[in-house]
């Protein structure tokens, strides 16, 4: 009897202190995390990020996210992203405006889908050198704002500029950083409002 509850403690204990490691959210052990799961919310809504530079908050930047099907489309001031599932792939298209000259320009990235931690060139456009899966947080913060069960995608331009984009299940960017030969830049998600 005394061996059974100490198989029985420990069995607990060892059930316990595991739950308690940075443990995927709804990951198919077959084929990875489900790219589409974190780039895409179920509901549409608008967010608010706050914009950091060199650690000081500067400004405010707004998006509305919508999902269409196998479509979803994040619209800003600044242009229009819009992510399209087909099957195991996926492809995202951006049309960024040009404040300046009024000129708007489109670019296109091939995405893999499922994807595991260290999985390479997952992102594949003609501005980007590399972007890799780096790691997976259950719980993430950032500047005081807790975010739960995220992806990091880490990627490099073509100009070596150093981006990392933190993806919460269900959520989309809840984080972007951004590093300009030491001008560090930063995008934090700190509200979300339902669109009805």
């Amino acid at each position: 009897m005394q061996r059974l509850r100490l198989l029985l403690g420990t069995l607990l204990l060892f059930f316990f202190t595991a739950c308690g490691t940075d443990t995927p959210y709804q990951v198919d052990p077959n084929r990875g995390f489900d790219l589409w799961e974190y780039m895409t919310s179920i509901r549409n809504y608008t967010v608010e990020y706050a914009i950091y530079e060199n650690g000081q908050q500067v400004n405010y930047y707004n998006e509305t996210h919508k999902l269409f099907g196998n479509s979803y489309e994040r619209r800003s001031a600044s242009g229009k992203t819009t992510v399209f599932l087909n099957g195991g792939d996926m492809f995202m298209k951006e049309e960024i405006l040009d404040s300046v000259t009024g000129t708007t320009s489109i670019q296109g990235t091939d995405i893999s889908r499922y994807v595991g931690i260290g999985d390479r060139n997952i992102f594949r456009s003609q501005n980007l050198q590399m972007c890799t899966v780096e790691r997976f947080f259950s719980d993430y913060t950032n500047k005081g704002i807790r975010f739960y069960n995220v992806l990091m995608i880490a990627c490099t331009t073509r100009s070596g500029i150093q981006q990392e984009f933190y993806y919460a299940f269900n959520e989309g960017i809840v984080t972007l950083y951004q590093n300009d030969r030491g001008f560090i830049k930063e995008f934090i998600k700190v509200k979300e409002e339902p669109i009805f």
